[in-house]
């Protein structure tokens, strides 16, 4: 392993970082493909509109589709569970994946510290400079960070479920 990411990140945090980046990975095919049922559209066409859409505005347009294309009531409801379901763990990984990773400790954190095996448990940097600077330094355990990714891959699954479920009850066309 090469970078700074050595210096300040143990191989379980890089594990559990990269498990949520590709848990979330899913995610986001997911609601391609749901907005695309919904939307009665192939995947050329889905993937031409919903490519470089960002996720919160797929959960919105999935919600709308939900509101005006689900005649069922109830999977229109469990839709719409499972997209606010979505909103806390979209958070927690944005401010996971983005996040700057640096040592909890900075002042103590020197090259020699390389060396031993244990690191101090590293701080999830985010800074935000809307109207007013804001830096918030929070260390998180690698555990914390793999709890997100199981949360989210449980998210993934349950849509899947739902969109076979939207599929079974997509009316039929006569042969």
């Amino acid at each position: 392993m090469s970078g700074l990411a050595k210096l300040f990140l143990s191989q379980n945090h890089l594990k559990a970082i990269g498990l949520v980046a590709a848990e979330w990975s899913y995610t986001e095919m997911c609601l391609e493909h749901l907005i695309w049922e919904m939307a009665g559209l192939d995947n050329q066409r889905g993937y031409a509109i919903t490519t470089h859409v960002p996720s919160e505005t797929r959960m919105h347009i999935l919600e709308t589709l939900a509101d005006t294309r689900l005649p069922n009531d109830a999977l229109k409801k469990k839709l719409k569970t499972t997209v606010a379901d979505l909103r806390t763990p979209r958070m927690e990984r944005n401010n996971i994946v983005h996040a700057l990773w640096l040592s909890s400790k900075p002042n103590q954190f020197l090259m020699k510290d390389v060396l031993k095996k244990r690191k101090p448990i590293p701080a999830s940097i985010k800074i935000q400079a809307k109207g007013k600077l804001n830096i918030t330094n929070k260390p998180i355990i690698s555990k914390q960070i793999q709890a997100t990714a199981v949360k989210i891959g449980k998210l993934v699954t349950k849509m899947y479920n739902l969109l076979h479920e939207i599929r079974a009850d997509r009316p039929q066309k006569p042969c």
